[in-house]
């Protein structure tokens, strides 16, 4: 995340090393958000979104080999705005703050690994909250 926008700093878990469980804390703009280590594989790690933070639902980080020393990296989220105030900051262009955030995160991977960015895209799919009922 670009530096003026977010900070991160892990809260629980080995300093040295990321593991499932780990928590982290976060300040997004002036909004403090939480986070915890869900999944870590060689290929994919899994974020879950903890109370306070802007969403609720997980993000998920992935590198996926295609041909001849390409790899495609992607980052798929599956949240819901936790407060109507989140929603309506959504509404009017923190989505746009996002999708840069997560691009330029994507960018930043691929420069340390000494790769470059061919192709971007992103696509959204909005779905209404329906609480289970039963």
């Amino acid at each position: 995340m670009p530096r003026p926008l977010a900070f991160v700093w892990k809260v629980s878990g080995d300093p040295t090393h990321a593991a499932p469980g780990d928590r982290y804390a976060l300040i997004l703009a002036a909004r403090l958000g939480a986070t915890r280590l869900l999944l870590r594989e060689p290929l994919r790690f899994r974020e879950q979104t903890l109370r306070h933070h802007p969403e609720s639902g997980w993000v998920e980080f992935r590198a996926a080999p295609l041909d001849a020393g390409r790899t495609r990296l992607e980052v798929e989220t599956c949240t819901r705005s936790s407060a109507w105030m989140d929603r309506l900051a959504y509404l009017l262009g923190v989505s746009y703050a996002q999708r840069r955030t997560w691009e330029l995160f994507l960018r930043n991977v691929a420069d340390a690994s000494g790769g470059r960015v061919l192709t971007t895209g992103h696509g959204t799919a909005e779905r209404p909250y329906r609480p289970d009922r039963s």
